[in-house]
C-alpha cells in the first residue's frame, strides 16, 4: 500500500488530482448542519432542566431552560455562520484538518470556560467547578459539531482522491 502511494506521487507522468479537503459547497452544508449537533447536548441539558422541579416552588431552572430554548433560533445562524468562515479561513492557509479543528475547539472551550466561570462571585471552589463544567459541556459539543462539520464536508472526497483527471479538463 505504501509502495503504491510513492509510485502514484513520484511518477511524473500521471496528472492525479490535488489532494484538496473540500469545496465551497460543502463548506456549507457541513456548516448549516454541524449546528444542529453544538446544540444537541445544551438541548438535552435544557429538557433535563424544564422536568419537575426537585425543590416546591423553585421554577428557576425551568425558566433558564425556557430562555434557552427560545435563544437557539438567533444562536444558530451565528453558529452556522462562524463555522462557515472559521472553515473558509482555515481552508485558505492550509490548516483545514481534523487534528486542528480539534485543538481549535479545545482553545475555544478554555477560553469559554474561563470568561464564564471564573467571575462567579461565590469563591474559588464554585469559580473552579464553574470553569470545569462550563469548558467540558462547552468542548464536548464543539467537538460534536466539529466532527458532524468534518464529516459532512469530506463526504464523498475519499472515492475522488484517487482518480485521474481526464485529458480534457
Amino acid at each position: 500500500m505504501l509502495c503504491d502511494v510513492l509510485r502514484n506521487e513520484l511518477a511524473p507522468d500521471k496528472r492525479k488530482r490535488p489532494p484538496t479537503m473540500t469545496n465551497k459547497p460543502r463548506i456549507i452544508l457541513a456548516s448549516l448542519c454541524a449546528p444542529l449537533a453544538v446544540f444537541l447536548i445544551p438541548i438535552v441539558m435544557a429538557l433535563y432542566a424544564m422536568g419537575p422541579p426537585e425543590i416546591p416552588d423553585d421554577n428557576a431552572p425551568r425558566r433558564a431552560g425556557l430562555i434557552f430554548l427560545f435563544l437557539i433560533p438567533v444562536a444558530y445562524p451565528i453558529v452556522a455562520l462562524a463555522m462557515a468562515i472559521a472553515a473558509h479561513i482555515l481552508l485558505r492557509i492550509g490548516k483545514l484538518n481534523l487534528k486542528f479543528l480539534l485543538i481549535a475547539c479545545g482553545c475555544f472551550s478554555l477560553v469559554a470556560g474561563a470568561m464564564i466561570g471564573l467571575p462567579s462571585p461565590f469563591g474559588l471552589n464554585d469559580q473552579l467547578i464553574g470553569f470545569g463544567v462550563f469548558g467540558v459541556v462547552t468542548m464536548l459539543s464543539l467537538s460534536l459539531g466539529v466532527l458532524c462539520w468534518w464529516f459532512l464536508a469530506h463526504l464523498g472526497q475519499d472515492k475522488l482522491a484517487g482518480r485521474e483527471i481526464p485529458e480534457d479538463v
